[in-house]
This record gives structure tokens, sequence and C-alpha cells, in this order.
């Protein structure tokens, strides 16, 4: 099923027939239309790429590898037909996302359960695989999507489009303590106001280790975006 006829074709059905996991629509920057995930786990991967400053582009199901060969495919579907009929059996993976960096180079992204990858260890030597076709593939797992940095990107992710009017930010950058509380911050901004001087470096915080609410100590960062890069990209 494809909702948004603007979104780009995946390589691979998203829920396989028979499947009853709920869908999940998206949408937001770095992605074109709307695009569909299998679980809450692969969305808040796609919404920690979202915020991510190296990320340029975001493209789910990208196409399909047969990791026996090496080559890659449009889709699982080309890659089946191209072997249909002959004793040659492939061996289809589809990754998660495609991401371009504004460095210039492309990441692969996998979601995935540390249970899963418990009772399925080859897909732990995926990534050594992709590396020998000099490519970096990235499992990441609920370790890190979920608790906090689960709730963050999600709080992070309707403001990245978001402006600070000049005045707003000069007077963000004009704080000289260290340190400020994220409620006294709220007696002269705006929550959004706070959100989005996060997500432009003027302030820093730590994404994983706790959730950001009234207590949370920010840094002042003059800038820097190191704080939003959470995924070992």
């Amino acid at each position: 099923m494809k909702l948004d006829k603007e979104a780009l074709p995946t390589a691979r059905r998203v829920h396989q027939r028979g499947m009853t996991k709920k869908a999940n629509w998206l949408a937001g920057p770095k992605v074109v239309g709307l695009i569909q995930t299998e679980s809450i786990l692969e969305s808040t991967l796609a919404f920690c790429a979202m915020i991510d400053p190296r990320v340029q582009t975001i493209e789910p199901q990208p196409e399909t590898f047969d990791l026996l060969s090496g080559k890659r495919y449009k889709s699982k579907d080309e890659l089946l037909r191209a072997h249909s009929g002959g004793g040659y059996q492939p061996k289809p993976y589809t990754p998660d996302f495609r991401v371009q960096l504004h460095c210039g180079g492309e990441r692969f992204l996998e979601a995935k359960h540390q249970r899963f990858l418990e009772e399925k260890p080859e897909y732990l030597a995926y990534p050594g695989i992709f590396l020998e076709l000099g490519l970096k593939l990235v499992l990441v797992t609920d370790e890190l999507l979920q608790g906090p940095l689960e709730y963050n990107a999600r709080l992070l992710k309707p403001n990245l489009n978001n402006q600070l009017p000049p005045a707003v930010a000069n007077s963000f950058a004009s704080i000289t303590d260290e340190a400020v509380e994220f409620r006294k911050l709220l007696q002269s901004f705006s929550q959004r106001e706070i959100l989005t001087a996060i997500l432009q470096g003027l302030f820093a915080v730590d994404l994983v280790g706790s959730r950001i609410g009234p207590k949370t100590m920010l840094t002042c960062a003059g800038g820097e975006k190191q704080h939003l890069e959470v995924l070992a990209l």
C-alpha cells in the first residue's frame, strides 16, 4: 500500500502478507512525502536521523542486496526474478534506511531489538559483509532507541523547521551561565523556542541519558551540534 504518491518506492513490501503489525506513517524533513515504517523502533531511528545534523536525506527500504554475491537490486522482486528458474539461491536483504550525508557519503541503517539479534545472531555479520562491499551498515538496537532517546527525538523532531526570531536568538546567545535549567528558561521563552535552540546548537543536552523536562540542565553550546549526533554513522 502506498498512501502517498509522492513518496519514493520501496525495495520490498514494508509489511509482508499475513503480518498484523500496525503501520506507522511519518513525514518530516529529509524524507520525500509520507513514508511507512513497520515498527515504533524503526520510526524512532528515522527521527534520530532527522535531527542528526550530518544527515541530508533519508530513504526507507532503499534497495535490496544479495548478501551472497554482493549485487544490489532496485527491489527484492527484481532480485528474485533475476534468479528465477535457476539453481542459484540468493540471500536477499533490504536495509531499513539509506541516509545520504552532507559530507557526500551514504550509510545504511537497520533497527533491531537486541533479543532478535540474540535469536538470529547471523544478522550481526551483516555489517562485516557490507564493509567488504565498501559500504557501511549500522545496526541500531532498542538499547539505544528505547527509553529517553525515543522521547527526546520525538519531542525535538516537530521543531526542525522552526526559525528563531533574531531577537530571541540574541537573547539566548547573551546568556552567560555555563548551564541553565530548562524551567528557568521557560520564564522568558516558550518551550518551542527552547527546543529550537537545542536543535540549532545554542544549547546542548544529553539525549540518551534522560528525558528533557523542567529540571533538565542545558549547557551553552555556541552553535555546536554534536549532542544531536547519537547514531554511530
